[in-house]
This record gives C-alpha cells, structure tokens and sequence, in this order.
C-alpha cells in the first residue's frame, strides 16, 4: 500500500510517499516509493506511484522510461504526448485484455523538470488513461485523508491548487511531511520513513534528509500535544475566564518555545543544504581535458 502526494508550487514540484510495502498483508518491506532519472542531464524525470499490483505499475514505469529515453532535450509537449501514447498503448495490451472485474489499476504523479534550460517543471497526474497537470493531487489508500487535511488549510475555501502554487516550497515540503505523518499514523499498511524529493526551478534536485524530517515531524507533534487541552477548553464553556486565560498564556509559551527549536534547527538545515549545492555542483562540472 501507498500514499502519495504531489505539489507544483511558484518555484519547485514536489512528490511525498511513505516507504514502507506489504506483501500478502503480512510481510512488510522498506521500498523507494519515488524514482528518479535524469536524462543526458537535460531534464530530469520523477515518479511516484500506487496500484492494487506493482507489477503492472513497475513494468509500464520501465517501459515509459525507455520510450522517454530518445528526447535529449526537455520538449514538454513532446514527453506529454508520449506519456499518453505509452499510456494508452500499455492499456490496451496489458490492462483491457483482464476480465473486468479483474483487471489491475494504477495511478502516477509524474514531474518534468528541465535542467538545461533551467526553469521548467510540471506535475502530472495519471488515471487508467488519462494525463492531467495538477497543483496538488494525493494517490493511494488514505489519500482522503490527505484531501481533507489539506481542505482545511485555508479557512477562507480558497482551492487547494491555488493556495500550494502561491506557497513557498519549503511550507509546502513541510506540509507534505505533516500529511504522510497523519496517514501513517492512522491507515493500516502506510508507515516506514517519509520520502519527500523537491525539484526546483534551477534545474536543482534535493531528498530532504531523514533528520530533517523526523525534525518537522517533532513540530507537528508538540503542536498537536499543546493544542489539546485548548481544544478541550473549548468544549468547556463553563470553565472560569481566569483559567481559560491560563491555558492560552501556557501555550503562548509553548509555541515561543517551539519557534526558538525552529530557529535552531533551520540554521542547521541551511548549512546541510548549502553543502548539498556544493556538492552537487562540484558533481554536474565537467572535468577539463587534458592537453597533450
């Protein structure tokens, strides 16, 4: 089983799943649940997926990445076109043939990112066969519960998809933390490590770290645990303005608190980042030929 999450923000795609595979309903595995692959360092390919058997599901991701493997340059029309040829062909010979109340389904959250040039990036979602770009889409068992965290986001009832492309893509990764870490938590079969990769519009392609994680995880978790007795005042009216005051300046305090954890922690993951960059860069250089 899986969960998923995908967000296209202003500046960055970004896919989210958990890790962990349950086989049988009784063996469970540690899986990479998104996957990567970079061509002639030109764009760059990230997937994510979920279906009742990954073997259709991984054998039509092998098939795609060889079909995407004649476009050295990023063409985003041209990739698109070939996703729903591929799609569509791949239906027709291996899913439409299966008896219809057995046949297999899947779903994918696929991002195009352009390296050279830099600036392009695209989320899109596949269904059966259909290809739709989204802002924001959750696949796998207990992707309602991640559609309805995430319509509470915003009190106003804007949409989603507006609200994640006008966020930050370091609000949006960390949100997308919070729901894995909800889901986890609450559906059977979702669980191990949470996956988060961010694909920016600088051609730049980072994994947040699993310190960093467990981190902003540890964030969500004391909100919750000092949220509660708030809640529970609420649904107290009877209680004196005195105490109610009391709670509110207890959790003023905490939340100082939890900030003051988040300064110290962010100055930590800019330095990781910073040397991440380095190091990717020092990669992608080509080295000089040597004179003879």
């Amino acid at each position: 089983m899986t969960i998923a999450i995908g967000f296209l923000t202003g500046n960055a795609a970004i896919l989210c799943a958990d890790s962990q595979e349950v086989v049988s309903d009784y063996a469970k595995t540690t899986t990479q649940k998104i996957r990567t692959t970079t061509f002639f360092n030109n764009w760059r390919l990230g997937i994510a997926g979920s279906g009742d058997d990954t073997t259709f599901m991984d054998t039509f991701e092998n098939e795609l990445q060889m079909a995407l493997g004649k476009f050295h340059e990023f063409d985003y029309s041209k990739i698109v076109e070939t996703i729903k040829i591929k799609l569509l062909n791949f239906h027709k010979m291996h899913i439409w043939p299966i008896p219809k109340d057995e046949r297999p389904s899947f779903e994918l959250l696929i991002v195009l990112q352009g390296i050279k040039p830099q600036g392009s990036r695209a989320l899109l979602y596949t269904h059966k066969t259909a290809v739709l770009p989204v802002h924001y889409r959750s696949i796998g068992v207990g992707s309602y519960l991640a559609d309805y965290l995430s319509s509470k986001l915003d009190v106003s009832g804007n949409r989603i998809e507006s609200l994640v492309y006008n966020s930050s893509t370091e609000e949006m990764e960390r949100f997308g933390v919070f729901l894995i870490q909800q889901i986890k938590s609450a559906i059977h079969g979702c669980d191990g490590e949470t996956l988060v990769a961010t694909f920016r519009g600088d051609g730049t392609m980072k994994w947040m770290l699993g310190e960093e994680v467990h981190e902003i995880e540890s964030w969500f978790t004391a909100f919750h645990s000092n949220a509660v007795p708030l809640l529970r005042l609420v649904s107290h009216a009877e209680v004196s303005d005195e105490e109610f005051r009391e709670s509110l300046q207890q959790f003023n305090a905490d939340m100082n608190l939890l900030r003051a954890r988040q300064a110290r922690e962010r100055v930590s993951y800019n330095k990781r980042f910073d040397e991440f960059l380095k190091a990717q860069a020092k990669v992608r250089k080509k080295p000089k030929s040597k004179q003879s």
